[in-house]
């Protein structure tokens, strides 16, 4: 079950990391910056939009699946299938009995798909703006115009929502693995909450069911090649030799997109590691530059000429103290008694805590 859920997780993060390496790695390093090169337009759009064509394709393959074999592509691939649980009597419907109708494929896309994009993009939203309300000036309530208001609010409850998301779905996983099959308990057939709004729970199928799933699904080519070849027509011949080398190609997908993933792992560990694979080359080591100075928020203090000084209280610093966040040094009693009333840099007004606050023994 735990395998199943990852699955996709994992497909999304080996396909990323190939567009990264695509885009960051310099297969086409001259020509990235070209604005005459269509290819390398469309590699960083590809790169780009990356989760949006992955879940458009992930909505195409798990609706395929859906249609065929009552699962999702990654439930399929571990051999699992969708069944109806009857809360009246708590008995699961027999899987050669019951079949997904077109309703329960849309929210089961709707669950497995789309919901969890917007749930990335959301995470992605929120990692932005906090991280822009952590290095930016904090402006007042009464500053705040309605949009920012509305941005700042969201960052603070947002933090609540994925922690009730992240708590639910735990819950379900603990109560799905220490349930047993006498128990009267109807939620404890259910791997998450979105099987237990549907009242689908996954069962594995067994050979004799696997059996009769794939005669069905061969039928059902044969019968669509059958009707092209009918037709006694070149177009249709070929495009019946098409689909049948798409069908061979679709039978093995499953295999490829394994060895896709465990394959860019590798590679993933392979760059990860280059610096210890490479002999040691001291020239080849490049320093970084030293990171440009915060700047000074608009109604912050200004920093005295005199390097010396205190900015709060313009004396000769006593027991020098570093501001992390900022990197500004100041006396300890005047920064500490800043930074424990305002909680923000004088001079950045980047949110600090007295946490932030490092000695500096220069004597």
């Amino acid at each position: 079950m735990m395998a199943q859920d990852r699955t996709i997780s994992s497909l999304r993060s080996a396909s990323r990391y190939l567009c990264t390496i695509l885009v960051q790695r310099g297969i086409l390093r001259n020509t990235i910056s070209s604005e005459n090169s269509n290819y390398s337009k469309y590699l960083y759009w590809l790169y780009q939009y990356h989760d949006e064509w992955f879940t458009v394709m992930q909505v195409l393959i798990d609706l395929h699946h859906l249609v065929h074999f009552d699962a999702t592509f990654a439930e399929n691939l571990y051999g699992l299938k969708r069944t109806k649980l009857t809360t009246s009597q708590n008995q699961l419907v027999g899987v050669h009995a019951y079949h997904l109708s077109w309703k329960q494929i849309l929210a089961t896309i709707t669950f497995t798909s789309i919901l969890p994009y917007v749930k990335l993009k959301c995470d992605e939203w929120y990692s932005e703006h906090h991280q822009q309300q952590s290095t930016n000036q904090i402006l007042l309530w009464s500053e705040m115009n309605w949009r920012q208001k509305c941005i700042y609010t969201a960052t603070k409850v947002y933090p609540f929502i994925n922690v009730a998301w992240e708590s639910t779905h735990f819950v379900y996983i603990l109560n799905y693995l220490f349930q047993n099959a006498k128990s009267t308990n109807s939620a404890g057939f259910y791997y998450t909450p979105f099987l237990h709004l549907q009242k689908h729970s996954l069962q594995r199928l067994h050979q004799s069911e696997f059996m009769e799933q794939q005669k069905r699904f061969f039928l059902s080519r044969l019968s669509t090649l059958q009707h092209l070849y009918s037709k006694q027509s070149t177009l249709f011949n070929i495009l019946a030799w098409i689909l049948k080398w798409f069908y061979k190609l679709s039978d093995y997908s499953r295999y490829l997109l394994l060895f896709f993933v465990f394959g860019f792992k590798i590679l993933e560990w392979w760059f990860s590691n280059e610096n210890y694979l490479r002999p040691n080359n001291s020239s080849t080591v490049m320093i970084p530059d030293a990171p440009k100075p915060p700047q000074r928020a608009p109604k912050g203090l200004e920093l005295p000429k005199n390097m010396a000084l205190c900015p709060i209280c313009l004396n000769e610093k006593r027991n020098t103290t570093v501001l992390t966040v900022s990197g500004f040094t100041f006396c300890y009693s005047c920064i500490y008694a800043h930074v424990n009333q305002h909680e923000k840099c004088p001079i950045t007004w980047i949110p600090a805590t007295t946490q932030h606050l490092r000695r500096i023994y220069e004597k």
